[in-house]
């Protein structure tokens, strides 16, 4: 007798023949075992369907379109297939660690009140080599935090638990908006139901190349989510004013790529003004000196990709307002960002 699994393992593919089969056996091989890998086939012309077809294994289940119904319809589609209790996503280029539904399934089971977990992600190449790491906010109240300006998971990490997806109605936007970033759109309306957690050591290898569609759209990406950001911070700010003009500003501030006809130090007032209506919600809770300390780096980092001198010395005088006292990974980061972009010239400007 087959049991109806636990984790539903939900991974969508179209022409991803290339590296699937390794995507598939690092599910296959893990300590864990009561899943289902639910794989929705777009129609592929490299052999993709003859991959999945390959596996006499009843824990895959292939749902293959007729027709290109496009990545969103196709997640929907395999959520509404998932049988388990928590739904894991991947994606065909990536690699799970053995242990990665094991350790989240034990933490979800263990922290009710979590509705998504991720963890951190390391960064791989076409050759399978780590060339990276990549971070993400652990607390609930840091996600929150970060989920204003950015997406505070690594979608192919994430573990959710179906009952908050189907009790709230919560599925993927198939608009064209939340092109590229339908799972920032997504953990933005689940946290306004459930809290997130994301583990943090590297459960998960995602490949970073320059043909995902982050890297071929990202122009795209970073207009729509310039909306979800947008909305993000007004759902959970609601007293908060910024304009969506403000919004896009202040992203690609922290990115690196503001319009140089805009004042930076300008831009930065809007994000220390942002952190503070933030703080004066979440103030003494669990995680807001992880908010605090990710605040700070990211306007100092961003500060020094601006290379305007008087925007960085705003950024540190605001985090000493914000802390009597930092970690020392953080003072040393910060020294380190002085001496390498400004020398001398910084010191005269700041407290």
């Amino acid at each position: 007798m087959i049991r109806e699994p636990t984790v539903s393992v939900l991974l969508p593919v179209y022409n991803d023949s290339k590296f699937l089969e390794d995507a598939i056996n690092s599910i296959l091989h893990q300590s864990y075992e009561n899943f289902e890998i639910v794989i929705v086939s777009e129609p592929s012309d490299d052999g993709t369907r003859s991959i999945i077809e390959s596996y006499d294994d009843h824990r895959v289940r292939g749902i293959h379109n007729e027709s290109r119904i496009g990545l969103n319809r196709s997640l929907n589609k395999g959520l509404d297939a998932c049988r388990g209790q928590f739904v894991a996503r991947m994606d065909a280029d990536d690699l799970a660690a053995e242990r990665r539904l094991s350790k989240q399934v034990q933490f979800l089971s263990s922290h009710p009140d979590i509705g998504i977990v991720g963890s951190f992600c390391d960064k791989i190449n076409d050759n399978g080599n780590i060339c990276g790491i990549y971070r993400v906010p652990k607390s609930d109240t840091a996600i929150r935090w970060c989920a204003l300006t950015k997406n505070p998971f690594a979608h192919p990490a994430v573990m959710m638990r179906t009952s908050v997806l189907d009790e709230h109605d919560l599925r993927y936007q198939e608009s064209k908006q939340q092109f590229a970033v339908e799972d920032y759109d997504l953990w933005i309306r689940a946290l306004q139901y459930t809290k997130g957690w994301n583990i943090p050591e590297p459960l998960v290898k995602f490949r970073s190349t320059n043909d995902g569609v982050s890297a071929r759209h990202k122009r795209r990406q970073r207009r729509n989510g310039d909306q979800v950001a947008y909305r993000a911070i007004t759902n959970e700010l609601p007293d908060f004013e910024i304009s969506e003009q403000e919004t896009h500003n202040l992203r690609r501030f922290l990115f690196g790529s503001l319009d140089p006809e805009i004042d930076p130090t300008a831009v930065l007032k809007i994000y220390f003004k942002l952190y503070n209506c933030f703080e004066n919600k979440y103030a003494g809770g669990p995680g807001i000196q992880e908010a605090q300390q990710i605040a700070c780096l990211s306007a100092s980092e961003a500060s020094v990709k601006s290379k305007n001198v008087r925007t960085f010395a705003h950024a540190v005088n605001n985090c000493l307002k914000l802390r009597k006292s930092f970690p020392i990974d953080f003072l040393s980061y910060t020294s380190a960002l002085l001496k390498y972009r400004y020398g001398s010239r910084i010191r005269n400007q700041l407290i």
